[in-house]
């Protein structure tokens, strides 16, 4: 956490141990159509992969040595190599489908404890994967779904799409994508891939910062895009990835543009190094 944050007493639950019971409470609108709850489990896996896809933003793809049941857009905690008790949260960006091999996107932060080294995994390395975890995932139904993520957030959207490729999902997909540069809007070549098996998807990029690239399409945040190409919200389900700051501007717009209660789901991450 940057250091203001921990003086405001905000902290990291995802690298945290409760010393004593908690009681928790939940804000979060009832939803009929969540699926059960998975019984979250740690196996071994160990690193197949790693691919720079452009600017700081990494792809990991791990071997588990089991099948690991989740639905498309959840996350797990991957152990930083090295430690024994120290880990961090990803989400998945493959499919259930694509197992034994699940795949992530990442930022890589300078000085991170996980992230920072990602550059650096051979494959053969051992990882710990404990999970599932989240309700970001894709529910059923037949409204619109809209989509809006941001850097690293494209790992569920990925899994999301690929998983209603797969299964035949006839919904219409409208995807909202940020970058800051153009070098960071990444996988546009799978995404139009998985367009040509998922007839009703629409990619819409946006960049921050285009600079001299010759960059053609929507430039500024991705809200500016949602402003820009979203008249009426009300018809969609919602799903959101990225920083709290983007997920909250994108909620309090979509919720201008008339989002039903309920509708949006997300789950909400933040860099830890």
């Amino acid at each position: 956490l940057p250091p203001g944050e921990r003086e405001e007493g905000w902290a990291l639950l995802c690298c945290a141990t409760p010393l004593c019971d908690l009681e928790i409470q939940s804000s979060l609108v009832q939803d009929p159509r969540m699926l059960p709850d998975l019984v979250p489990e740690e196996r071994s896996s160990e690193v197949a992969g790693v691919e720079h896809l452009g600017g700081d933003l990494w792809r990991l793809r791990l071997e588990l040595d089991r099948l690991l049941e989740f639905y498309a857009g959840q996350y797990v905690q991957l152990g930083v190599p090295g430690t024994e008790d120290d880990w961090r949260a990803y989400s998945i960006s493959s499919p259930p489908s694509r197992q034994p091999v699940a795949e992530f996107v990442a930022k890589r932060i300078e000085g991170g404890r996980f992230s920072g080294q990602i550059d650096r995994l051979e494959a053969g390395t051992p990882m710990r994967v404990r999970g599932p975890y989240g309700i970001g995932y894709l529910r059923a139904g037949d409204d619109p779904v809209l989509l809006v993520a941001g850097g690293s957030g494209i790992a569920p959207i990925l899994s999301i799409l690929e998983h209603a490729a797969e299964s035949g999902d006839r919904r219409e997909f409208r995807f909202f994508f940020g970058a800051r540069i153009p070098e960071e809007v990444v996988l546009a070549a799978e995404i139009d891939a998985i367009g040509r098996r998922l007839p009703g998807l629409e990619f819409l990029p946006a960049v921050e910062h285009p600079g001299d690239s010759g960059w053609e399409g929507d430039t500024g945040r991705v809200t500016k895009a949602i402003q820009r190409h979203l008249h009426d919200a009300s018809p969609y389900d919602v799903y959101l990835c990225g920083n709290p700051p983007m997920c909250d501007s994108a909620s309090l717009l979509l919720e201008a543009k008339g989002v039903r209660e309920g509708r949006i789901f997300f789950d909400r991450f933040f860099a830890a190094v």
